[in-house]
């Protein structure tokens, strides 16, 4: 929390704008992944943890969908989740840096159908968890992932309108025909996926903001998929679009998603 506030001062100080993630992936870092703490995370299921490629697979693991069904069957798992998010509230809130906090990093529907999850257990651990931030923080800008799924092109189901206000839809989008290694192929996964993400979000009765984009393509390709990206997101009027992300050493990091994303490099 100290770290964060430093942080977070370093940004106010040269005018960033900050939206606070409680970001996932994975689970947790025993299954290669980063997030919960280890007295959140179950890691006795199977042995070795499973290691697949691509990382994304591991979404579909045991231990991870285990995980993951804990948080969104207990009551007491998620209550422990909410008073994290009061207390990071309650610390940050001060700053004019912080513009908005992102519930939960692309959630992941664990052993559950993806259409049953998003309704009958997402939205109601949404609606709880913004109640108790409202009564710490009752103006910021709270954003708000569907299933992880969407990161891909594939449908929400989320499907009605929340009580709170001042919220916004923020989905990933991720070109299906790149993850597949197969190059970029134009414009058509991305602007049929922003036309999704835009009907989801008028559903909602919310604005739409894409939380992440970005491709892991290399430099004879990259710069031509941005600046189409960036073209088409104006010409939609898309609100607002975080472009994820720059790691300079990925080879240091110990998960097993490595974002060499430096394509003008």
């Amino acid at each position: 929390l100290r770290k964060l506030e430093e942080v977070v001062g370093w940004c106010e100080k040269r005018g960033i704008w900050v939206v606070v993630d409680m970001h996932q992936d994975l689970w947790a870092q025993p299954f290669g992944g980063d997030g919960a703490p280890a007295w959140m995370t179950r890691d006795d299921l199977v042995h070795p943890n499973a290691r697949l490629e691509p990382w994304s697979l591991n979404y579909f693991t045991t231990e991870v969908m285990y995980n993951f069904d804990q948080l969104w069957q207990k009551e007491t798992n998620q209550v422990k989740f909410r008073r994290a998010w009061l207390t990071v509230v309650r610390r940050l809130m001060k700053s004019e840096a912080v513009v908005a906090y992102d519930l939960f990093n692309e959630p992941a529907p664990g052993s559950y159908r993806p259409d049953l999850f998003e309704n009958d257990l997402l939205e109601p651990f949404y609606s709880k968890l913004i109640a108790e931030i409202r009564t710490v923080d009752p103006d910021r800008m709270i954003w708000l992932e569907p299933a992880v799924q969407t990161s891909t092109g594939l449908p929400s189901f989320l499907s009605k309108p929340f009580a709170a206000r001042n919220l916004a839809y923020a989905s990933h989008f991720y070109d299906p025909i790149i993850q597949l290694g197969m190059g970029y192929q134009g414009k058509i996964p991305a602007a049929l996926g922003y036309a999704r993400m835009q009907a989801e979000a008028t559903l909602l009765e919310m604005p739409l903001v894409v939380g992440e984009w970005g491709t892991f393509l290399d430099h004879r390709q990259a710069p031509e998929y941005i600046e189409d990206q960036a073209s088409l997101q104006e010409e939609l009027m898309i609100p607002g679009a975080l472009l994820w992300n720059y790691d300079p050493d990925p080879d240091s990091s110990t998960t097993l998603e490595k974002d060499r994303f430096d394509p003008y490099n």
